[in-house]
């Protein structure tokens, strides 16, 4: 996502946790270390937070510190800090009818050569000027800027960005960032924070009411190779300060390996108990095969999360031709349904 003399954005609904991701980004970059699941070389890493108080920002640095068990030397003249609330960061303004580039454009390149900045995160884009979000023109202006920030001074920008609200019914993607177009347009990557949701969470055995706990990225644009069908999924756990306070630092989280538990022969005891009754695709059905599969596997069905294992384990074994899908008359209700079956390379065996 971070790539030299590049544009890189991350769009997000409010409260999705895309300032503690790129603090804990930050971090990792500037101690060398391998946080969130990703390796990384050490990079000397500039965060712009144009909304939170400096205090706000040491109260989630020393959380990430004492979640990681990192120290003060791990970090030291790799990380550079500042907040809006100190001083401004605007690189363009509208002076009449005009939008025009302010003097801090060239006074930022100056600054990241002199310290040999390798990353600078501003958080959130729309604080780093005085613009109409909505003038696709005004906003190229400002967008290139930063765009000639990351070439001239050879290091990578990320801008953080808000995403419009959805309309009912209506997934958001990276396409819904706030404003003009022109942001994301010129980005190199564009990557798009979402919360689990409700079904998610069902299949991984979580409470639905921790669902917010745990964002993926999703809908990445990628103009240097292709999106990527893997979700990176991130957990947002409760550190305690010394202070009393409590802040959200972002881990790796793994989705739960549906076959962690099962081998070759519980896909054989389910193949055997598949081929003597008849089993419905349907998970509504009463004959549903996840029965099949609950009972061969010994799982309780009606325990949360097991459904989904059960869907999850069949998905691949019915893609990996285990079983077949057949479609024919139901005994009982003499219409058409869709039954499972399983597939044998011979006779099918009492045991496996």
């Amino acid at each position: 996502h971070y790539i030299r003399s590049f544009l890189s954005v991350t769009v997000a609904a409010g409260g999705t946790g895309k300032t503690a991701v790129t603090l804990a980004e930050a971090m990792a970059m500037a101690t060398g270390r391998d946080l969130l699941g990703q390796e990384t070389e050490r990079q000397r890493v500039w965060v712009w937070n144009l909304e939170d108080p400096i205090e706000e920002l040491h109260r989630r640095l020393a959380a990430i510190c004492i979640h990681y068990n990192l120290s003060y030397s791990d970090y030291a003249d790799y990380l550079f800090v500042n907040s809006g609330r100190d001083s401004q960061l605007i690189l363009a303004q509208q002076v009449g009818n005009s939008a025009v580039l302010t003097p801090v454009v060239e006074t930022v390149i100056d600054y990241i050569k002199e310290y040999n900045i390798d990353v600078i995160i501003v958080d959130p884009f729309v604080s780093s000027h005085r613009l109409s979000e909505n003038d696709n023109t005004a906003m190229d202006l400002v967008v290139k800027a930063w765009g000639r920030i990351a070439e001239q001074a050879k290091c990578s920008v990320e801008l953080v960005h808000h995403v419009r609200k959805a309309q009912q019914g209506q997934a958001s993607s990276y396409g819904d960032a706030r404003g003009a177009s022109a942001l994301t347009d010129a980005a190199r990557h564009v990557r798009r924070l979402m919360r689990m949701n409700p079904d998610e969470a069902r299949t991984a055995g979580i409470d639905e009411d921790q669902a917010f706990r745990y964002t993926r990225e999703a809908d990445s644009k990628d103009n240097l190779a292709p999106p990527s069908l893997d979700d990176s999924w991130r957990q947002m756990k409760s550190v305690d300060l010394p202070n009393g306070d409590n802040v959200g630092v972002v881990e790796a989280w793994a989705w739960p390996d549906a076959f962690s538990d099962v081998d070759v022969r519980d896909l054989g005891r389910v193949k055997n108990i598949v081929s003597e009754g008849e089993y419905r695709e349907d998970v509504r059905a009463a004959n549903w095969v996840g029965h099949a599969v609950a009972e061969a596997l010994e799982l309780d069905i009606n325990e949360k999360g097991t459904r989904g294992q059960i869907k999850s384990v069949m998905r691949t074994w019915l893609a990996n031709k285990e079983f077949k899908i057949v479609e024919r008359i139901d005994p009982k209700s003499r219409k058409k349904r869709t039954f499972v079956e399983a597939i044998f390379n011979s006779q099918p065996e009492e045991t496996l």
